[in-house]
């Protein structure tokens, strides 16, 4: 069945994770949209034929009327040659040619005058839907767009930015150092660890302090940012950034 403007204007998508919209739907709907404007596309070359066929009918009635003409004319001539003979045969004859004419050719005119009106009113009429159809189209695309580009402002955002910076603890060694400068000073005696050796722990380990890195979720995109986890040495937590803007509504 073919698609009206309002079932593009209608149709809504299922929401795929926090913003966005499945893919394969988007594109399955997309391929009704093409068939639909292509089956326009060739009911308007269907009235174009018939209007050119009722053309070439047209013309044909024309080339009927002049041999007729030229019919009535030879029946004059004759007629006027055997006037003497005939003259009142051939006035009935003539007469009776030239009735036939006009009829034929205000039978062919009506004819055709409908088939072009039905035709030119059927042209306009789709053309006016074609016109309907692409301008939703296009509405369409610039709503599909505008959302696509809000998705990417997001994502290219200073908070992401933020987040992706270098933390200053990159390597183990410093990050084992950090932690050594951290601990009580009972335990300031205590060897660094270096390398994947694993520390030895004393009678009374103490806690260390943590570094919890959040990392964006989808499936916990619409939930609360979690709570930072804090160490006894009050060491910095990095959370993923919140954005407060959310996806133009299509």
């Amino acid at each position: 069945m073919a698609l009206s403007p309002m079932d593009i204007h209608n149709k809504e998508f299922t929401r795929k994770g926090r913003n966005g919209y499945a893919a394969q739907e988007v594109d399955d709907f997309l391929d009704e949209v093409i068939a639909s404007y292509q089956q326009v596309l060739n009911q308007n070359k269907d009235l174009q034929d018939q209007l050119d066929k009722a053309n070439h009918n047209l013309t044909q009635y024309d080339e009927m009327k002049n041999s007729l003409n030229q019919s009535i004319l030879v029946a004059q001539e004759a007629a006027d040659k055997v006037k003497q003979d005939a003259n009142a045969q051939a006035n009935n004859v003539s007469r009776e040619a030239q009735q036939q004419a006009q009829a034929v050719v205000a039978e062919a005119q009506a004819k055709a005058g409908q088939i072009t009106s039905d035709a030119a009113n059927n042209a306009a009429r789709l053309n006016n839907e074609s016109n309907a159809l692409r301008e939703e189209t296009k509405t369409f695309q610039s709503r599909l767009a505008a959302m696509m580009q809000s998705q990417l402002d997001l994502v290219k955002s200073d908070d992401w930015n933020q987040l992706l910076k270098p933390t200053g603890l990159e390597s183990y060694p410093e990050l084992q150092d950090a932690i050594s400068k951290a601990q009580p000073s009972h335990m300031a005696a205590t060897p660094a660890v270096t390398g994947t050796t694993a520390p030895v722990p004393t009678s009374e380990p103490a806690e260390q302090p943590q570094t919890v890195v959040i990392f964006p979720d989808e499936k916990q995109a619409s939930a609360a940012p979690a709570e930072p986890a804090q160490s006894q040495a009050e060491e910095p937590t990095f959370e993923a950034p919140a954005s407060d803007s959310t996806k133009d509504q299509f």
